[in-house]
């Protein structure tokens, strides 16, 4: 009896590699860009002076949508939109209230996350924060921006996360978080970057009055890149029957502008120090050091391969806020530097990307370690 063996040949299919961007993330990554622990950092304004000593806020209808209209039938409550940058200072656009002149009645609502009653609704008092004072505020042609210290820490919420470092790309997914046209908060995603500029971000993101003070989230960074401040997207009248209709436009003709952090003055001072990471040489041998890191020069990754003589020391690589990675093998292939595998760097052949450790700055000596 003959005995047959048979082979099957399949593809190998997770040897594709990465298309464009890669989109992988953790379960950690996921967390940090779920919508729930987005929209609890979010808040929308409310003047303080029509709030009831019984918690009740009037709210509003639509303006003469046309029929068919989405959310032509919810009631609005709220103005323009805001969001926690820390437990009590919370981000918004200039033009939201004439904070030269201080806080006045400026009020700030969480956790406004379903359509309200009409002609009121009663408001959690734990969820109003009042503007205790102004932190920083532009209003004008170079800037539109708020910075407001509120009167308490807003309790459980996880503020959220900057991008002080012109970290945005082209093409990057992004979303609006506020609370367009007075609704309740509103996810509003499908758009990406267009262009950027050290001033501002300009994106394809649906976007409406109200939503000026929004946060613009980076889905690939989990950061926020900017502060949502005006847009060619909103409501039009329809010259048949004088109803407002949405305004759809070409996606390469739409264009929101956001203003981005680093510019803020008040941002700048709180951005940290600059690490510092140089190296030297304590061996009997030339090391070849490879290091990876965020320029604050160009704001961008890059790489710098050295060889170092015994005895002498590197210059200093510095970055703001960022970790180094760093590669590092003597002549003889002797162990200097042990770390992980790190891969992800679009600058080199990925191949070679092994070995990295992970540096956050200070001077390193280079030793000889036991061969194994």
């Amino acid at each position: 009896m003959k005995t047959y063996l048979i082979f099957f040949i399949f593809p190998f299919i997770a040897h594709a590699g990465v298309l464009g961007t890669d989109n992988r993330l953790n379960l950690n990554e996921l967390e940090s860009r779920s919508p729930i622990r987005l929209a609890k950092a979010t808040a929308t304004q409310i003047n303080l002076k029509y709030l009831d000593s019984n918690g009740e806020y009037p709210t509003g209808r639509l303006q003469n949508l046309c029929p068919g209209e989405r959310y032509s039938t919810t009631p609005t409550l709220g103005g323009c939109s805001g969001f926690l940058i820390a437990p009590d200072i919370l981000a918004t656009a200039g033009h939201c209230f004439d904070y030269k002149n201080g806080c006045e009645n400026d009020g700030w609502l969480f956790n406004h996350f379903h359509a309200p009653e009409y002609p009121k609704q009663k408001l959690n008092k734990d969820d109003v924060y009042r503007c205790s004072s102004v932190l920083d505020f532009k209003h004008d042609m170079e800037g539109d921006f708020a910075l407001l210290k509120l009167d308490r820490p807003v309790e459980g919420v996880t503020p959220l996360k900057l991008s002080k470092l012109n970290e945005a790309k082209n093409d990057d997914p992004v979303v609006v978080l506020g609370y367009p046209i007075g609704l309740p908060f509103t996810w509003t995603g499908g758009g990406r970057v267009i262009s950027h500029d050290k001033n501002f971000l300009r994106v394809d993101n649906d976007a409406w009055k109200n939503n000026s003070g929004s946060a613009l989230f980076n889905m690939r960074t989990g950061k926020v890149e900017g502060i949502l401040t005006n847009s060619m997207k909103g409501l039009s009248f329809s010259k048949i029957d004088g109803c407002r209709l949405s305004v759809h436009q070409k996606q390469d003709a739409h264009v929101t502008l956001v203003n981005r952090l680093q510019r803020i003055p008040y941002l700048k001072n709180q951005i940290g120090e600059i690490n510092n990471l140089g190296f030297e040489n304590s061996t009997s041998e030339t090391i070849h050091l490879s290091i990876k890191y965020r320029s604050i020069i160009d704001n961008d990754w890059k790489t710098e391969n050295i060889n170092l003589a015994p005895g002498s020391l590197s210059k200093d690589f510095v970055s703001m806020n960022e970790e180094f990675f760093v590669f590092a093998e003597s002549e003889t292939n002797q162990n200097i530097i042990k770390g992980r595998d790190f891969y992800g760097f679009l600058d080199s052949p990925q191949g070679r990307e092994v070995g990295y450790k992970k540096y956050l700055g200070q001077k390193q000596k280079l030793i000889l370690k036991e061969k194994k």
